[in-house]
């Protein structure tokens, strides 16, 4: 149904008011997959109702693996898997599809699927994830557009990653506690996201030590898995950057809850450098706009530095600052769509390689009509940020990269008083191209 709608963004009040963030996408999905590795039910709360999450189900529906929603859980038991081939047009579709790569060598020893998608915004190669499974022991088949893991004996081993990789991590760590023996994965990622795979597979048995540091040691219990288990996800940081950011665009305050203050550190201090005034308590994190909003200049990288995916909102912010800005995107190079569909609305930005670049009090030249497109999700969420402030309509389309992200997106920015409305695209006389 997302495929034929269009979300239709006109100028909006100040805000007051809050919302509940989330679970985790990214932590999600390779929870999901990492319950797969338990011989037992596994009930895992806060798994955010979105696409992927679908694709998930009817991916491993297709060999053997039971997964549904009761209430707040989400339940996975992989008790009767079947087949070690996953379907490849679906794992083609989402870019997670890796994860599910141990679950079925576990039972296999060998697993076949299709080479990952998801957002395109640059090259975001596989190749730590193959090194990596070929140091413990695995041998990989190439085949066109898919590929055959084999693992007849796994041994644990050192790896250092040449890059530093979310994905990868992730991966390794859930690969290594199939082999024999502790495995050593160094120049790892240290995001909150591999943290709270490490503390499940910790609750299933296993011997995870380091995670959240560039070390991480595995230790695998051939003991483990044998055990119900029962887990929530962590709040998803990057949804609660994006909302806090509302309130330098539109005025007034938000209050998140359900949020880690830890995780945000970066783009907490960005949003306190701009000129917004920052509120940690124990049971959320509140934004307010008191002053002006002043220009910065972003750098992103790894975490815990400011994250990839919150730049693009964050450049709708810069927008509306009353000094220059700039935006340097160091993890994806050409994680720049946005800027062509903001010409669309009269924003004319300048960009040079990776540095995209914003003039002081660039939100006048906003037009009052536009059309633009929803290339990946954050990018789809810098323009329905920086339509906020138009004096007409703007109409976004393509929105279903959005809702691969965000659950309940539009009412929960309705809640806040947005004048913000979901339609069909029959109704909008638009082409593409």
């Amino acid at each position: 149904m997302q495929e034929n709608q269009y979300i239709a963004i006109k100028k909006s009040p100040a805000i007051n008011g809050k919302i509940a963030i989330q679970g985790s996408k990214n932590s999600a999905l390779a929870l999901v997959a990492a319950a797969c590795l338990n011989d037992q039910l596994v009930q895992l709360n806060n798994v955010p109702d979105l696409r992927d999450f679908r694709l998930i189900e009817a991916m491993l529906t297709k060999v053997g693996i039971l997964t549904y929603r009761e209430g707040q859980g989400f339940y996975v038991d992989a008790r009767l898997a079947s087949d070690y081939v996953l379907d490849y047009a679906l794992t083609a579709d989402f870019r997670a599809s890796y994860y599910f790569i141990a679950a079925l060598l576990k039972k296999f020893k060998k697993v076949s699927l299709s080479y990952p998608g998801g957002d395109d915004f640059g090259s975001r190669p596989i190749d730590q994830h193959f090194k990596g499974m070929k140091k413990l022991g695995a041998r990989i088949e190439e085949a066109g557009s898919h590929y055959t893991v084999y693992a007849d004996n796994l041994v644990g081993t050192e790896f250092h990653f040449e890059v530093v990789t979310s994905g990868a991590t992730i991966n390794l760590m859930l690969i290594a506690t199939l082999a024999s023996g502790s495995t050593t994965l160094t120049n790892c990622a240290s995001d909150p996201e591999v943290v709270d795979v490490a503390n499940f597979l910790n609750l299933m048995g296993h011997h995870i030590v380091g995670a959240g540091t560039d070390t991480i040691t595995i230790t695998p219990n051939p003991q483990a898995a044998t055990k119900e288990v029962k887990y929530t996800v962590i709040p998803d940081r990057l949804i609660a950057g994006s909302f806090l950011m509302l309130p330098g665009i539109l005025g007034g305050e938000i209050t998140v809850t359900n949020a880690i203050p830890e995780h945000l550190n970066s783009v907490l201090f960005a949003l306190e450098d701009m000129g917004l005034e920052i509120t940690r308590t124990d049971t959320g994190i509140t934004a307010r706009k008191v002053n002006a909003i002043n220009g910065m200049r972003l750098v992103t990288g790894m975490y815990p530095l400011f994250a990839t995916d919150l730049q693009q909102p964050l450049t709708a912010l810069m927008l509306y600052a009353n000094t220059p800005s700039s935006v340097q995107d160091n993890v994806y190079y050409n994680r720049f769509s946005h800027v062509e569909e903001l010409a669309k609305m009269g924003v004319q930005l300048g960009r040079q390689n990776n540095i995209a670049f914003i003039h002081g009090n660039q939100y006048r030249d906003l037009v009052g009509d536009a059309d633009v497109n929803c290339r990946d999700v954050r990018a789809g969420t810098c323009l329905l940020f920086a339509a906020l402030g138009s004096t007409g309509e703007t109409r976004l389309h393509d929105v279903k990269h959005l809702f691969r992200g965000y659950e309940n997106l539009v009412g929960n920015l309705q809640s806040l008083g947005i004048n913000i409305e979901l339609r069909e695209e029959a109704e909008a006389q638009f082409s593409y191209y």
